[in-house]
C-alpha cells in the first residue's frame, strides 16, 4: 500500500510538472508573439509615413498652381485632408507601439500654457466660423509657465476638440476653460452636442 501510494504521488507530481512546463512554454510563445507584433507595427508605421508625407506635400504643391478649376481644388483639398488623417492614424499606431515597448519618453520643455493653447486652438476658431459654431475659451490662471510636452498635448487637444466639433450641430457651442494653481492645471473641453450614453461613462476611461 505504501509503494502504491508513492507511485500515485509521483504520477501527480509528474502531471503537475508537465502542466507547469506547458504553461511556461505558452507564456514564452505569447511574449514572443507580442514582441513580434509590436516590431511589425513599428516598422510598418515608419514605412507608411514616407509615402503619406509625399502625398500630402505633393498635394500642397499642386494647390499652388495657377488657374486651377474649382473642382480640382476641391479634390486636392480632400486628398490633403484624407492624407493628413491617415498620417495621424499611422502616428497613433507608432505611439501605441512605443508605449507598449516602454520606449515612449516625454519631451518636457518650458512653455507658456496660455500662449501654447491659443496657438493650438487657432485652427478650431477657423473651423467654428466655417461651420457656424461658437468656440469659446476662458482662463483663470495666475502662473502660466510650465514644463510640458507640447507635441503630445497637441494630439490630446486635437482629439478632444475634433470630437467636440464633430458632434456639435451648427449653431452649437464648443468651449474650453483653463484653471490652474501652482500644482495643477485643469483644462475642460465641453460641447452642446448629442453627448454619450450614460452606460458608456462606466468604462470610457
Amino acid at each position: 500500500e505504501v509503494i502504491l501510494c508513492f507511485r500515485e504521488i509521483e504520477r501527480e507530481k509528474q502531471k503537475q510538472l508537465e502542466e507547469h512546463t506547458l504553461l511556461v512554454n505558452s507564456l514564452n510563445k505569447a511574449v514572443q508573439s507580442d514582441k513580434a507584433r509590436q516590431i511589425f507595427f513599428s516598422n510598418i508605421s515608419h514605412e507608411m509615413r514616407t509615402p503619406l508625407n509625399a502625398v500630402i506635400n505633393l498635394t500642397k504643391a499642386a494647390k499652388k498652381a495657377e488657374h486651377l478649376p474649382s473642382n480640382i481644388t476641391e479634390y486636392l483639398n480632400k486628398i490633403e485632408k484624407s492624407g493628413a488623417h491617415l498620417l495621424q492614424l499611422v502616428n497613433d499606431i507608432l505611439e501605441m507601439s512605443r508605449l507598449a515597448q516602454g520606449k515612449a519618453e516625454l519631451n518636457l520643455q518650458r512653455m507658456d500654457l496660455h500662449d501654447y493653447l491659443e496657438e493650438c486652438f487657432s485652427p478650431f476658431r477657423i473651423q467654428a466660423d466655417m461651420e457656424g459654431k461658437s468656440f469659446r475659451t476662458s482662463w483663470n490662471v495666475e502662473h502660466t509657465l510650465v514644463m510640458g510636452d507640447a507635441f503630445r498635448l497637441t494630439r490630446i487637444f486635437n482629439n478632444l476638440l475634433s470630437n467636440a466639433f464633430k458632434f456639435t450641430p451648427s449653431g452649437g457651442t464648443v468651449s474650453v476653460s483653463l484653471t490652474a494653481d501652482k500644482a495643477f492645471a485643469t483644462v475642460r473641453v465641453q460641447d452642446t452636442g448629442c453627448g454619450r450614453r450614460a452606460e458608456v461613462g462606466t468604462h470610457i476611461f
